[in-house]
């Protein structure tokens, strides 16, 4: 072998090694990289985001081709160095077990553990750039039918193990992959658990309506307008809440009544109760809590009553309840 020829041969060994680092890298990053960053970096036309975006869009397609170009790179070491020691002399097992003491090190060293680290620490930052180099890799293995390959074995061998007869994949569910986002981006310090946990409580608020957070009737402290002012300043002094709903004769509700609106007024020369009390404001048990929230919000309302279809109260519900499942229990209102 001429000395040109062996010089060949160590910068393709050079070279697979070099690959095989890139390749594996890689794959750590496309698992690692942080999803919300891509995302809004992604929203630049034709940048390397939107490219990597497009591509993780598939991962099976990107990870097959980081699957073949790894492999033949360390197949291209493994032959670069199988050259050189042919050249030394070393044939059969010597060659076989020289190769291995030498290249497995090297190539689990320095073409998977150190790449991977890297990359994983510093994804966000290197893997982009080579977002178009993938693309076209990519392009290429499809092109010559390698990629339809490997994804259509792959398909099969999941249909066998899975015994399933259908051919649709299950698409996440928005919802899901929003809040897969959120926890990937708490990994990553984006968002803060009180952050996550905020916009849980708000995701899940579509599905709550106003009876998960109903207060039943037969525990309310009612207050009739028969009574005097002083039974309300009794009342007063002895709960820890400032409203209370006031019914009539016929314990049906008719407004809510503020009982600092009774304390400000001397109890000889306190006005009727009816006359101190809010407007009622009444909700239905099943109606969405984000809609019962804004018609409070509407009619200024701090406490509502809940009836059903016949007007028969049910229970109630202060904006504080309808609040705390965003934002969390409130110690102080």
């Amino acid at each position: 072998m001429t000395p040109m020829q062996l010089a060949m041969w160590y910068v393709a060994a050079t070279a697979g090694l070099a690959g095989s680092a890139m390749f594996s890298g890689l794959e750590t990053g496309i698992y690692t990289i942080n999803r919300i960053r891509l995302h809004m970096l992604a929203h630049v036309p034709r940048s390397n985001a939107a490219v990597l975006e497009t591509l993780i869009a598939k991962p099976n397609r990107v990870l097959g081709t980081l699957l073949v170009a790894n492999n033949t790179a360390n197949y291209l070491a493994s032959l670069a160095v199988g050259a050189v020691l042919d050249d030394a002399g070393y044939q059969g097992w010597s060659q076989v077990a020289i190769n291995a003491a030498i290249l497995m090190p090297m190539l689990f060293v320095f073409g998977e553990v150190l790449p991977k680290d890297f990359f994983r620490s510093h994804t966000d930052t290197i893997t982009p750039p080579f977002a178009r180099p993938l693309l076209w890799g990519q392009r290429l293995l499809t092109w010559i039918g390698l990629l339809p390959l490997i994804d259509g074995v792959g398909w099969l061998v999941q249909r066998i193990m899975s015994g399933s007869k259908s051919t649709t994949l299950r698409i996440m569910h928005p919802r899901r992959t929003v809040t897969e986002l959120i926890k990937e981006g708490i990994g990553h310090g984006v968002i803060s658990p009180y952050q996550s946990a905020m916009i849980d409580r708000v995701l899940e608020l579509q599905r709550m309506t106003v009876r998960d957070v109903i207060q039943p009737w037969a525990k309310a402290t009612l207050i009739r307008t028969t009574q005097p002012a002083e039974a309300v300043w009794a009342i007063a002094d002895r709960v820890p809440y400032t409203r209370a709903p006031l019914v009539g004769p016929d314990g049906q509700p008719i407004g809510i009544l503020d009982l600092y609106e009774v304390l400000r007024h001397d109890p000889a020369t306190c006005p009727p109760l009816k006359e101190l009390a809010d407007p009622l404001v009444h909700l239905l048990p099943d109606m969405p809590l984000a809609e019962a929230l804004r018609t409070c919000q509407q009619q200024r309302a701090s406490m509502a009553v809940i009836l059903d279809a016949a007007g028969k109260p049910l229970g109630l519900v202060t904006t504080k309840e309808l609040v705390e499942p965003i934002i969390g229990e409130i110690d102080v209102w």
